[in-house]
């Protein structure tokens, strides 16, 4: 070998391995042209080493074989394109026929295959590397196609050279293309890893600046620790969150900042860092320059920058409104849920298919149902399980709402027990932020101001008509003052001993019978209207049970049985005739009901404890207080009623039979409401029916029971002075003028109470008594009586009414009056009461 050869031997030993060491670590083209020009040097090392030690050309001509197919892939790179996987498994295939021929000694079959594959491979790679012209960012680049075929016009002049068994052309071609394209390829290979670094520090550049944007504005505070934990970096936003500078905050323990009470997960979380473990989010509270705290959360990440020495990078935010919002959100929560539990209403809401996705807990406290009987289904669904009483009404209102939004609706209803209830629901219609529509529905209990309404009402209907019977009362006593006044003066001027005027005698009996008989009418019209007079004192009503049942049990039929159940003695203060006659009312209306089917009455007294949900339930129940009452019941086996006929039955003139006025249970109800009661009436056809009259409870003694005496006039009585009579019925100061002047009196007349008032004053000195009656014009008698008092304070006044005293007692002095007569009166009751008044002994 000459020294020619081995200079360019060296050379290109020592340019090959210095760029396989400069470039061979790289991915890039130029990493695999570093290695295939490290082959190709270290093949023609063994070839000419070959030439003393044969043994080195079969290693030579592999190494050499696989140069192109080297060069071929970093081409593939250089342009971009992925590697074809068959590349290296011909390339292997080659260099191994390449040596496999050699060894067989075919030298020049060896060198014709390389003359045509080798220089194809490299042309193969130029064109690879055609794109490279135009889009290359330097010039070496651009010149590595051509460099390429450079490489391969080398590579067939060595193979041509084999073939002639000379080196001329070899070298020569080698020294004019080889040598400059493996210098370009050089370059190129600088040349892109240089474009490469400055895309890195470009890249990194806009990195930085894209950092410090992102710390300059971003809400998140960020925070670089050393491994000590002391703050090394802050972002802006950490001290505009926390007000602090920079400098104030550097080469400070980031624990000092933590709340005392959220020191030690911190601490905890540290030391996890420290080891490597993973941490999770945690909200901790940071101290501000102001000293007030903010709650961050956070999460933080160890790394090594350069890959010397280590940090802790902390993210966290700002979550002091979440939490406060969250605390509010509880807190509205926790106050929703006492009002929930609290309220009267019961909530519901509904999803866009009409769907109930939340029932407020007192659904069961309402209805009984509980709020998994409810979820899931539809209003209609609902009213079905409640057994609403007009479902296909309410279906027509749910089609309304649906078109309209809302719609508010009372309706009557079963809780889950049966019990009846009347409930409101009102419903509206919403959109939610994420525009599904929804319905809030609201639901009440309206029971109780259902019946006090229809207390209300009925309470009005009976005041309208107890207005109407009092009335028609008043002044049909009026007129029966005068049958009655005249009635009694013709028996006064009939023989009794004339047989001629016997026939008068009995017509005259039968017309006062009659007024009798209107007159009782006028009372229960009275009682009905709870103006005519009672006399209240402690009884027993188990005794008054005791008494009347002893009295009707023997007018009952035969199969029709009496129990009688009384408790022990049970005080109220009442007016034993009117409880009397209540318990005769109802017990004739039991009998009149067994008489139609049934066989037992039964009579019983006790105690109930009534609230007001009972109580609304109850004829005139609406104006009592809760607590415990007396009571008088009445049941029987009978027919029953229907709910329309229950509805009527204290109506006055309202009957169900052929005979009788309808005014018994009228009267019950007068009776009720001027002893302060109720009365409660349970009935269903063929159940028959219970009807209790409630009465307050007194803690007086009571007293037995007495009928008072009618005090009898004496014939021979005679009276003498003045007597004023006031009444504006002129057939009744007729009366009263001719009863009081056949005794001996001077009377005195006045049509109103202005009138009388005139009189009076102008007579005070001769009027010994005045007989007045209170429903007059102008002037009435009540306040006739307190004008005469104050010019007069011992004038003796007798006030007579169709009313009962307790219409006026409360306007007048409990001591000053004299006396109270009730219409009608006959003329020896008027005598007797001015004979009491006059001549007390």
């Amino acid at each position: 070998m000459d020294p020619f050869e081995i200079s360019i031997l060296l050379i290109g030993t020592t340019v090959s391995l210095a760029w396989a060491f400069a470039l061979g670590r790289g991915a890039g083209g130029e990493g695999y042209w570093s290695w295939g020009l490290a082959v190709l040097t270290a093949g023609a090392a063994c070839q000419l080493a070959a030439r003393t030690r044969p043994g080195f050309g079969l290693t030579g001509a592999l190494l050499t074989s696989a140069f192109p197919y080297f060069m071929l892939a970093g081409a593939f790179v250089h342009a971009g394109r992925r590697t074809p996987p068959w590349l290296p498994g011909v390339g292997l295939a080659y260099a191994i026929l390449q040596a496999s021929v050699r060894e067989f000694g075919l030298l020049r079959e060896a060198q014709s295959i390389g003359l045509v594959a080798e220089p194809a491979v490299l042309v193969a790679a130029a064109f690879v590397m055609r794109g490279s012209f135009q889009s290359a960012p330097t010039f070496p680049q651009r010149l590595a196609p051509l460099a390429m075929v450079a490489l391969a016009l080398a590579i067939g002049a060595q193979r041509l050279d084999g073939l002639a068994g000379s080196t001329d052309v070899r070298w020569t071609l080698w020294l004019v293309f080889g040598v400059p394209a493996l210098g370009v390829l050089i370059m190129d290979a600088f040349a892109r890893r240089m474009h490469a670094e400055s895309e890195a520090r470009d890249v990194l550049a806009d990195s930085l600046g894209r950092l410090g944007v992102i710390a300059e504005n971003a809400y998140d505070l960020m925070v670089e620790l050393d491994d000590a934990f002391r703050v090394r970096w802050v972002s802006p936003s950490v001290t505009a969150t926390l007000g602090y500078e920079a400098e104030e905050m550097f080469d400070r323990a980031a624990i000092a900042f933590v709340h005392p009470e959220d020191r030690e997960p911190l601490t905890r979380g540290f030391e996890a860092l420290a080891v490597g473990q993973a941490t999770a989010p945690s909200p901790v509270r940071i101290l501000r320059a102001d000293g007030s705290w903010r709650w961050v959360e956070g999460t933080a990440r160890r790394y090594q920058p350069n890959g010397k020495g280590t940090r802790i990078a902390v993210t966290g935010r700002d979550v002091t409104e979440r939490f406060a919002a969250r605390a509010a959100l509880r807190e509205s929560q926790r106050r929703l849920k006492a009002l929930e539990a609290h309220s009267r209403d019961m909530f519901g809401e509904l999803d866009a298919n009409g769907r109930l996705v939340y029932v407020s807990p007192n659904v069961e406290r309402m209805l009984g149902f509980t709020p998994e009987e409810f979820l899931g289904r539809s209003l209609r669904e609902v009213a079905e399980l409640v057994r609403v009483d007009d479902l296909s009404e309410f279906s027509g209102v749910m089609l309304r709402m649906e078109a309209e939004g809302r719609f508010e609706r009372i309706n009557r209803i079963r809780r889950k027990d049966g019990t009846p209830r009347w409930i409101e629901t009102d419903v509206n219609t919403y959109q939610t932020e994420d525009g599904e529509r929804r319905a809030v529905a609201v639901t009440r209990d309206v029971t109780e101001r259902i019946l006090m309404e229809d207390n209300l009402h009925t309470s009005q209907k009976l005041e309208s008509l107890a207005l109407l019977a009092g009335g028609i009362a008043h002044d049909f006593n009026n007129a029966l003052m005068g049958i009655v006044g005249n009635v009694a003066v013709l028996q006064e001027r009939i023989e009794p001993e004339d047989d001629e005027e016997a026939g008068l005698r009995s017509v005259v009996a039968e017309i006062e019978a009659a007024a009798y008989r209107a007159t009782a009418l006028t009372r229960q019209l009275l009682a009905y209207a709870g103006r005519s007079e009672p006399t209240r004192r402690p009884l027993d009503v188990s005794a008054i049970a005791a008494e009347i049942t002893r009295l009707v049990e023997r007018t009952l039929p035969a199969d029709v049985s009496l129990d009688v159940k009384l408790a022990d003695p049970i005080p109220v203060m009442g007016d034993d005739t009117r409880l009397r006659q209540a318990l005769l009312i109802l017990i004739a209306n039991a009998r009149e009901a067994v008489a139609e089917g049934g066989s037992r009455i039964t009579v019983s007294t006790g105690i109930a404890q009534l609230d007001r949900d009972a109580l609304l339930t109850m004829e005139l129940g609406h104006l009592l207080d809760e607590g415990e009452y007396a009571y008088l019941e009445v049941a029987d086996d009978g027919h029953g009623m229907d709910a329309a006929t229950r509805a009527r039955i204290f109506d006055p003139f309202f009957t169900t039979r052929g005979h009788g006025r309808g005014l018994g249970l009228a009267n019950l109800v007068g009776i009720a409401r001027a002893h302060g009661g109720a009365i409660d009436v349970s009935t269903a056809p063929g159940r028959g029916t219970r009807c209790r009259l409630h009465l307050p409870l007194t803690d007086g003694e009571t007293s037995a029971l007495e009928t008072p005496a009618v005090p009898s006039l004496d014939p021979d009585w005679r009276g003498s002075g003045t007597i004023l009579v006031v009444d504006d019925e002129e057939s009744i100061r007729r009366l009263a003028v001719r009863a009081l002047e056949s005794r001996g009196f001077t009377v005195l007349v006045a049509r109103d109470g202005r009138e009388a008032v005139e009189t009076f004053r102008r007579h005070a000195a001769e009027i010994r008594a005045v007989v007045m009656d209170v429903m007059m014009p102008e002037m009435r008698g009540d306040e006739a009586f307190l004008a005469m008092r104050d010019y007069d304070p011992d004038v003796r006044v007798i006030l007579s009414s169709g009313y009962g005293v307790d219409e006026f007692l409360d306007r007048v002095p409990a001591d000053g009056l004299a006396g109270f007569l009730h219409k009608p009166y006959r003329h020896e009751t008027l005598l007797q009461r001015i004979r009491e008044i006059l001549d007390p002994e």
